[in-house]
């Protein structure tokens, strides 16, 4: 089944997307992995919440035609996704 250029370019913006995404996870992961136990839920929090904090800083990359995206995944995930 061939795409349509239009359809492809979605696919494209959707792709830089989730690979953000990934990026963010392997981040936070990387993070709570080099720590191991934590006392409490409360220590968790603070530490994802510092580390996302420095993660913002490094994150430089603006979101390529975020609006087509956020429209798309409405589309594909209707009820999951709040669109306001």
């Amino acid at each position: 089944m061939a795409l349509a250029l239009g359809e492809l370019e979605c696919l494209t913006d959707e792709l830089k997307f989730w690979n953000g995404i990934e990026w963010l996870n392997m981040s936070l992961r990387k993070v709570t992995k080099a720590r191991g136990s934590f006392p409490n839920d409360e220590a968790v929090f603070k530490l994802l919440f510092l580390a996302l904090r420095n993660i913002a800083k490094k994150w430089t990359m603006p979101v390529h035609d975020w609006k087509a995206a956020l429209n798309r995944f409405a589309i594909v995930y209707e009820n999951r996704l709040p669109v306001e």
